[in-house]
């Protein structure tokens, strides 16, 4: 919920930006297309950086995970129960991870059910380990057993697993994404370079 509010902010802040450096751009240089051309590379490269940034928290998120698993299967193998277990997760972990655990912890101290407190902070993560986290929790709470450390440390597995494929993809495709940043500026660049300026009119 916070990331989706925050992303809307940042767009309408790209767009207002966008027609600022249009006017700018046509009031150095008089020429109409440039302005607008101008306005669009502003556009695209404002919408790239909000993408960039969630990428950049998916990626704080995939590498956090492990070691959140790591904290709540000792925590359960120490006898604590699912609840506790959680609520007992440090405040060293990403941001991204402690705020909604903190509002998990607050969500217990009002009265929720384990169920709903659940629910709820999957909502907030809104991260598919999250997710999966979560139903694993619920279900180990809801059915009880003794084998949630083990299916704890096959779904950290799994997760290591997705890491060091995202990992090895986002390697490979590190350098189109450099190309293509070059691709849509160097034409601008080469364009205001070559554009008269109001002197030599």
């Amino acid at each position: 919920k916070e990331s989706s509010a925050a992303s809307d902010v940042y767009k309408r802040q790209v767009l207002v930006l966008a027609v600022g450096v249009g006017a700018m751009v046509v009031s150095l240089v008089p020429i109409p297309v440039l302005s607008v051309l101008s306005s669009a590379a502003m556009v695209l490269a404002g919408f790239a950086y909000i993408r960039q940034q969630r990428e950049a928290r998916f990626h704080r998120l995939q590498q956090a995970w492990p070691g959140v698993i790591d904290h709540l299967r000792a925590g359960i193998r120490s006898g604590s129960d699912v609840t506790t277990a959680l609520m007992a997760l440090p405040d060293t972990l990403p941001s991204e991870i402690t705020r909604p655990v903190a509002e998990f912890r607050a969500n217990i101290r009002r009265g929720y059910d384990t169920d709903t407190a659940l629910g709820e902070l999957a909502t907030v993560l809104a991260n598919p380990v999250g997710d999966r986290v979560c139903e694993v929790l619920r279900m180990a709470h809801e059915v009880g057993g003794t084998d949630l450390p083990t299916v704890l440390l096959q779904l950290q597995q799994s997760v290591r697993s997705d890491i060091a494929v995202r990992e090895d993809a986002r390697a490979a495709q590190s350098w189109i994404r450099s190309a293509a940043l070059l691709a849509l500026w160097a034409p601008w660049i080469c364009l205001l370079y070559t554009s008269p300026s109001p002197r030599d009119s």
